[in-house]
């Protein structure tokens, strides 16, 4: 059952790169959503693969001018 705390232990201390999935349910929209947002440019900036999934993805044109 820890197995998996043990292997990201491990990547964590040797430097890896995580594998990480966002859930959210309205989109990139109002303060949860921006935040989150926020949370995962950090998590790209530190080399980790992301991947979101939204329930609903909001607005087009404000989710593309949120991600430039």
């Amino acid at each position: 059952m820890a197995d998996y705390r043990e292997r990201i232990r491990g990547k964590l201390e040797n430097g890896g790169a995580l594998k990480i999935l966002f859930l959210n349910d309205i989109g990139f929209r109002y303060g949860a959503g921006l935040a989150e947002l926020r949370q995962i440019k950090s998590f790209l900036m530190m080399g980790h693969e992301v991947k979101a999934l939204c329930w609903d993805a909001g607005e087009i044109d404000r989710l593309e001018m949120l991600l430039a």
